[in-house]
């Protein structure tokens, strides 16, 4: 089945107070080719010009008002249940499209086999200038089947610049409007169990981010992964990550650090250790066994793990929990140079930079320092901790 000349594409775009870019955003779709059918924006109760802005494009998007902010998600249900496409397109209101992005898309689904439900692409960050950074966000195929077992252990598809079948979209119950974060993850979740999710390697969404990174909002992030992690039983998620193409150390080692975020640390620790019975040490285990013991405040063996996990791999986690327990036992001067180790490495490692801060301002709070408790993306924000 080709789908070039029938599919059918709408794209929704939520808006609260957005005047400043949404003329970038809407000219970055309309410059679209073919197979859009509607682009609708949902102005969520804007208090600045952003009503004026969308008038003077009235005759080519369909607006619909909110009296009051609703949220993103209530934004975004209203758009696809007003929408008569066959596929959704979903961008935020600060974001731009590459030039034919949706005939790629379509140049994705066309690809067998056609059991695709949902698009993503490439996505680069630029500044609120508009400068493209050196951030880039890349995906892969997640063949049906196995699209579960991806996502669970980290959601990996940015919402903006996604594309899902509006029919399953509707049948999955569309955005769980009580989640203030993670609402996109969670979605994901629920459509992994009926098709596969393509990724098109030569498609961009330009994203803008903001500073926004509070530890505040990041536990809250936390929390939410939790939640929406434990609407799965333990024995299903297991079960879906063995099942995809990858080596069995990448597989267990997902497994367990789910284990950590969910803070099942026994269970964690006895998995850890039956796979080590039938298997050889190797860094990615060390540095799951060095968690453990930081949250058993088990400082010395932490300590012993993560020297181990170095003389395998150089890796910025490593140095940055090694300079987390430095921390903790006032050895400032080695702390520091186990965080500024973490920073050549990666320098936007907001956490090792912010662990660097404590070194020098001889800092030993345990609430205060920041760990990372699973392996970090290749390219790092120093905005959000997507």
């Amino acid at each position: 089945m080709q789908y070039s000349s029938l599919v059918t594409v709408s794209v929704i775009i939520p808006i609260h107070n957005g005047a400043e870019f949404i003329e970038q955003c809407l000219e970055s779709v309309l410059k679209q080719k073919e197979n859009i059918h509607e682009i609708i924006v949902v102005n969520d109760g804007s208090t600045d010009g952003t009503s004026d802005i969308l008038k003077r494009y009235s005759d080519q998007i369909k607006i619909v008002s909110f009296n009051q902010k609703r949220g993103v998600s209530v934004s975004r249900n209203n758009g696809v249940i007003l929408s008569q496409s066959d596929w959704i397109l979903f961008l935020d209101a600060d974001d731009i499209l590459s030039d034919d992005f949706v005939k790629k898309y379509i140049f994705t689904l066309n690809k067998e086999p056609n059991d695709t439900i949902l698009v993503y692409s490439k996505a680069i960050e630029i500044t609120k200038e508009g400068n493209i950074t050196n951030i880039i966000y890349e995906g892969f195929d997640m063949l049906n089947g196995t699209a579960f077992g991806h996502e669970i252990v980290r959601n990996r598809i940015l919402l903006t610049g996604t594309m899902v079948k509006r029919d399953l979209f509707l049948n999955v119950g569309g955005f769980n409007e009580t989640l203030t974060h993670g609402e996109d993850w969670d979605l994901w979740l629920r459509l992994s169990k009926y098709g596969a999710f393509k990724y098109a390697s030569t498609t961009v969404v330009f994203i803008r981010r903001h500073e926004s990174n509070s530890s505040a909002k990041l536990n809250r992030m936390l929390e939410a992964e939790k939640t929406i992690i434990k609407q799965y039983s333990l024995r299903e998620i297991k079960y879906s990550i063995s099942k995809r193409k990858l080596s069995e150390l990448d597989n267990i080692s997902d497994y367990l650090f789910l284990l950590l975020k969910i803070e099942e640390y026994k269970l964690c620790k006895d998995e850890l250790n039956e796979y080590l019975n039938n298997s050889q040490q190797s860094d990615i285990l060390l540095f799951v066994d060095a968690l453990i013991h930081w949250n058993e405040q088990n400082w010395i063996q932490a300590k012993e793990s993560l020297f181990l996990a170095i003389s395998y791999k150089i890796k910025a986690e490593y140095h940055n929990n090694l300079g987390a327990i430095f921390l903790v036992e006032k050895e400032f001067d080695k702390a520091k140079t186990q965080f500024e180790a973490a920073l050549s490495i990666h320098a936007n490692y907001l956490d090792a930079a912010y662990n660097l801060d404590l070194a020098k301002s001889q800092t030993s709070d345990l609430k205060q320092i920041r760990i990372t408790s699973r392996p970090l993306r290749k390219n790092l924000t120093s905005y959000s901790s997507f």
